[in-house]
């Protein structure tokens, strides 16, 4: 996951039991602006799957995470 795609999540992003994440957005950057645009190409867009072992730390974020970066 790149780190564009990582500042654009939000927790509609993430399954409510932590199994899976939705990759369709990424923070990108105009005149020094950061601003939400598209994955850097159409195979950008993805579901990324979470294992077992991870999914509670990935649930923890989807409830505790902060606002949007942008």
């Amino acid at each position: 996951m790149r780190v564009q795609e990582l500042l654009a999540l939000t927790k509609e992003d993430i399954a409510s039991d932590g199994s899976v994440i939705t990759v369709k957005k990424a923070v990108k950057m105009a005149y020094r602006l950061p601003y939400l645009g598209t994955t850097k190409s159409e195979k950008g867009t993805r579901q990324i799957p979470i294992s077992r072992r991870y999914q509670k730390y990935v649930r923890y974020l989807r409830e505790n995470g902060g606002e949007p970066f942008i």
